[in-house]
């Protein structure tokens, strides 16, 4: 999975949560996929994990 993320200025962290459907119980659970820190200088930054 390729998500791009573009972060304001003065972001310092952002999380990004995908839900991952178990589809044996019905139970749709959220997993952090990644946690993307950033430093305050760079506006506009974007990050592609």
């Amino acid at each position: 999975m390729t998500t791009t993320e573009t972060v304001a200025q003065n972001t310092t962290s952002t999380t990004i949560i995908s839900t991952q459907d178990m589809s044996t119980t019905g139970i749709t659970s959220p997993s952090i996929s990644s946690t993307i820190t950033t430093e305050t200088t760079p506006p506009n930054t974007t990050i592609t994990t």
